[in-house]
């Protein structure tokens, strides 16, 4: 039997492990790497300010999470010290005030959030695309940041007013979680508003918003191409493989319309190995007793071949395939487990 202090082991390697799977980023994957090594070579052009604003904006939960967490350390060290703090104006019982604070603070955020939304439905510029001028207000505002900062900050109220009240918690959660998520309400209804009062702002939001999607449509391009060029430098594409009369047997066939839209180089490396080390010719060598062999009795021509049918990005029709294998008769491994290695190595969405 396992003892409990085992079984809570084991249950938090498993969270750690789920989070880990979650939250890091799986390597291999050829778009992905690319547009990230562009991402890189992009921040090591821009000062470190803009650095650490951009890495704010990509990162609102952990931003979040880290400052309360912060906050919540300091108050817990003040429920167990118990300092005085302003003791000639520290209330009576801070566990009331806190209620309230949680109760104004929740209010608040509510209302807030409701005007903030609709600000950003009618602070558009006519002549620009909406929803290209709303995603760059968004951002501006720290709209994700301010909402996880302030719904977080709710329920941290809400547990340090019902088991950790103390004065140092009273001051610490009304400077840092109430005081900072209205700071934060402001400056972003300042910023939405002033497309209103501001042509020039607006004006100026909009030409910012088509920079950026003209932008972000180069980058994708870029990454996109970079990526089929790596592709192609792994396994060839089958342009000619129709003329010959060869036998080929299509492989990952699509049921609807998808798009390719990335490809796991690792994984087909590993497909590819497999197909050397799973072929007729190879065994044939292998089974050889002598040291001189007769290369010319041997077919290198029948051997099977791997081919891909697509580039990252291009739309595949329903019932065409992904991969194709050429002399899939002289492969002597399970065919069904090599096509499903092949499905894990491409990532699809409907096209």
């Amino acid at each position: 039997m396992v003892h409990p202090a085992g079984q809570m082991l084991n249950a938090l390697r498993w969270i750690r492990t789920r989070f880990r799977k979650r939250f890091t980023r799986e390597l291999g994957w050829i778009l992905e790497e690319t547009a990230s090594e562009l991402k890189t070579e992009r921040l090591s052009a821009l000062s470190r300010r803009r650095v650490w604003d951009l890495r704010l904006q990509d990162h609102p939960l952990a931003t979040a999470l880290c400052c309360h967490a912060v906050v919540f350390l300091g108050v817990v060290v003040a429920f167990i010290w118990q300092p005085e703090v302003f003791p000639s104006l520290a209330p009576a019982n801070s566990q009331p005030i806190l209620l309230v604070a949680w109760q104004v603070h929740s209010s608040f955020v509510a209302i807030a959030f409701a005007g903030l939304a609709l600000l950003f439905q009618l602070s558009t510029e006519p002549l620009m695309a909406a929803h290209t001028v709303r995603a760059l207000l968004f951002r501006k505002t720290r709209f994700a940041l301010l909402l996880l900062y302030s719904l977080i900050g709710s329920v941290q109220l809400a547990v340090v007013s019902a088991w950790l009240p103390s004065d140092g918690a009273l001051v610490l959660e009304l400077l840092f979680v109430v005081t900072t998520s209205l700071a934060l309400i402001a400056i972003a209804y300042s910023l939405a508003a002033r497309t209103f009062t501001d042509a020039q702002f607006a004006k100026n939001l909009g030409q910012d918003a088509i920079l950026q999607s003209m932008l972000n449509s180069m980058d994708s391009t870029w990454a996109s191409v970079e990526a089929n060029q790596r592709l192609q430098q792994v396994m060839g594409r089958d342009y000619l493989l129709t003329l010959n009369s060869t036998v080929i047997r299509e492989l990952v066939v699509a049921p609807n319309d998808i798009r390719v839209t990335d490809v796991h180089i690792p994984r087909l490396r590993a497909a590819l190995a497999d197909l050397v080390n799973h072929t007729i010719v190879v065994q044939s060598l292998a089974a050889t007793d002598t040291t001189e062999v007769d290369v010319e009795s041997v077919s290198i021509a029948d051997e099977p071949r791997l081919f891909i049918r697509t580039s990252i990005g291009e739309r595949i029709g329903s019932g065409n395939a992904v991969f194709v294998i050429q002399n899939p008769e002289n492969y002597t491994g399970d065919i069904s487990r090599f096509e499903a290695r092949l499905r894990a190595a491409v990532r699809t969405e409907p096209a």
